[in-house]
């Protein structure tokens, strides 16, 4: 109820504060030349932040002389503490909190232009708006609240975006917007020495003084209707065992997850090769984990996105979502996919309780795709 108020109340200020505006803010007012300070916003979840990472590569190529920041969730600040295309990070806290803390931040910046690349929250475009930012950018949706408060209001998603089109590609068609060029697709984190160092370090202590293969998986999503059934995993990861003990299983995921994983590693028979890294590291830790392993097997979800983006070989696992549009994109011969066709008639994604079109995907062919995987890359059997 308090978040609907605050809702009800910022859109009767911002409404206010529009009508009092008299700069001119529209696309067609906008100069690229005139350019010097730049904020890009993203501040949702883990996987959308590391899928527009080639959009934040693009504002820089694109802008090379001019001042560029980034308003990130808190939790992914980590991530781009070293990122060589950005000049600063500004942390948002999440719904409301330190607003008015975070405008004065941006307010001090003067901002030219912000392009939003993904923002759910409701305070989202005024948090951008209330400090000054001059041209005010996001391909806009139904639910887009605050649309009137855009440089591009005009312009609907659904006239815009290509809905065959990859994620990435629709991410970089907002640059299309003022004019400007965009081509690599690539997704990157950028991990500095020290932290690859001291996690290095971590996994040679996990590893003793064997030379064994480090294999990840990641077994929860944001949402059951992405998950593989729990049993299936437990099935899995015995097969591993039984059969591979040059292998060790490093089990990734957040700190809530890390109780979970402890049972599940319980119900197995052979538990020494499994090692539980849930909730150890931070963001960028865990990106220089999967950096070291030989493969990651995953659903869709953020972890995914993050080992493609540090070139480790994946296997994924899709049922509800399309990996042709959400997928890996790029090497393709080194990211294995497992699709299987959504089975109810009208897909109920996060409503769902049963993810029926993930339990068909089988342990045997999960297997039989791990044995594949690492003979194309490694040249070897399992």
């Amino acid at each position: 109820m308090k978040i609907k108020i605050l809702d009800n109340l910022l859109y009767g200020v911002a409404h206010f504060t529009k009508w009092r505006d008299k700069r001119e803010t529209s696309l067609e007012n906008f100069d690229k030349g005139k350019v010097r300070s730049i904020l890009l916003v993203l501040t949702t979840g883990l996987g959308d932040t590391i899928l527009s990472t080639p959009a934040i590569r693009a504002a820089r190529e694109n802008f090379p002389d001019s001042q560029i920041k980034l308003l990130v969730r808190e939790s992914w600040a980590s991530l781009f503490e070293k990122d060589p295309y950005l000049d600063g990070i500004i942390p948002y806290k999440g719904k409301y909190r330190k607003f008015f803390k975070t405008i004065g931040l941006l307010k001090k910046e003067k901002f030219d232009l912000a392009l939003i690349f993904h923002g759910n929250d409701p305070d989202i475009i005024p948090l951008v708006y209330f400090p000054g930012a001059l041209f005010i950018i996001r391909i806009p949706n139904d639910t887009t609240r605050f649309k009137f408060l855009l440089s591009n209001q005009d312009i609907g998603a659904m006239s815009y975006l290509d809905p065959n089109a990859h994620y990435i590609e629709n991410r970089l068609k907002i640059f299309d917007l003022i004019n400007c060029s965009t081509g690599d697709t690539r997704m990157y984190v950028n991990i500095d020495e020290k932290t690859q160092r001291e996690v290095d370090d971590r996994i040679e202590a996990w590893k003793g003084r064997s030379q064994r293969k480090l294999v990840g998986i990641h077994i929860f999503a944001a949402g059951r209707y992405r998950m593989w059934p729990m049993s299936k995993n437990i099935e899995f990861l015995d097969m591993i065992a039984s059969v591979a003990d040059h292998i060790a299983v490093i089990l990734t995921g957040s700190q809530q997850d890390r109780k979970k994983i402890a049972k599940i590693i319980t119900k197995l028979r052979n538990r020494d090769q499994i090692i539980n890294a849930a909730g150890l590291f931070s963001p960028i830790e865990v990106a220089a984990l999967l950096k070291r392993l030989s493969l990651f097997i995953v659903p869709d979800t953020g972890p995914l996105h993050m080992a493609i983006s540090v070139n480790t070989p994946t296997i994924s696992l899709y049922g509800p979502t399309d990996h042709r549009l959400i997928g890996p994109l790029y090497d393709k011969d080194r990211h294995f996919v497992i699709q299987t066709a959504p089975t109810c008639e009208v897909c109920t994604t996060k409503r769902c309780k049963n993810n029926i079109c993930m339990d068909q995907i089988g342990v045997d062919e999960v297997f039989e795709k791990l044995v594949t995987a690492m003979k194309t890359i490694y040249g070897k059997d399992l």
